[in-house]
């Protein structure tokens, strides 16, 4: 059950690294990020976190979730229906005070294939 916005969590996402190669005829970019969660509050939470990769319906542009820490939801609903159109989605305890080096970290990882020669809208240098 969801009670909106707790202004006691704080979640921070960072680009920790992208990078662009050639295999064969097609580019290659891989991505990794990391959610840190902290928990100002006084009492344990249960959160559940997401976040969204890309998606593409185009069988040419190929995107694969290579790794996440922790493990995705298991819930059988999620997995059967938004894990399959990119939402990353994580069910979390996170403990009282879990702040600074105490904070709860998140990462994953995917990469997006597609020909060298097809420009993909939205994907810079700079993401």
């Amino acid at each position: 059950m969801g009670f909106g916005v707790d202004p006691q969590v704080q979640v921070d996402r960072e680009l920790v690294n992208k990078t662009e190669r050639i295999e064969g005829g097609n580019k290659v970019s891989e991505f990794r990020y990391k959610l840190t969660i902290s928990n100002y509050g006084s009492a344990n939470i249960a959160l559940r976190l997401e976040d969204r990769i890309p998606y593409s319906p185009n069988s040419l542009v190929k995107v694969n979730l290579i790794e996440t820490e922790p493990d995705l939801s298991r819930d059988q609903q999620y997995r059967t229906t938004a894990y399959k159109k990119g939402l990353l989605r994580w069910d979390l305890d996170i403990p009282a005070q879990a702040t600074n080096d105490q904070a709860i970290e998140v990462t994953y990882r995917f990469t997006i294939a597609h020909d060298k020669e097809m420009a993909i809208k939205g994907m810079t240098k700079s993401q």
